[in-house]
């Protein structure tokens, strides 16, 4: 019988971020021959872990705009075009999130940043 696996927990949480239809629109209309599939690509972010659910959604009430600009700066990096007007509301209209209180490292390769 094979023995358990076990992974290494990390100091961080997770947020998937997905782009809803009023984000799809926005990229479209600065150019329409975009293939509305390439936008649906969710991001993943590393957070700083949390306690708590409600410590995640506080995070993200915090920097909800820091991801806005994110995903905006994917697709055009020109400021003139991101959308104006950003708030709260408009985040969650445009964007879906799941929270990952736990993140495993499988990889035997230390993590590295770009």
């Amino acid at each position: 019988m094979a023995s358990p696996v076990f992974f290494d927990s990390i100091n961080r949480a997770a947020i998937v971020l997905t782009q809803k239809q009023p984000f799809n629109d926005w990229v479209r209309s600065i150019d329409p021959t975009v293939n509305p599939e390439e936008i649906q690509e969710p991001g993943l972010y590393l957070i700083p872990d949390f306690e708590t659910a409600e410590e995640m959604e506080e995070w993200i009430k915090l920097f909800w705009d820091l991801l806005f600009k994110d995903q905006m700066n994917n697709w055009y990096m020109d400021e003139k075009l991101w959308v104006k007007n950003r708030s709260p509301d408009l985040f969650k209209k445009y964007f879906s999130y799941t929270l990952i209180p736990l993140v495993l490292d499988i990889s035997d390769d230390p993590l590295e940043t770009y």
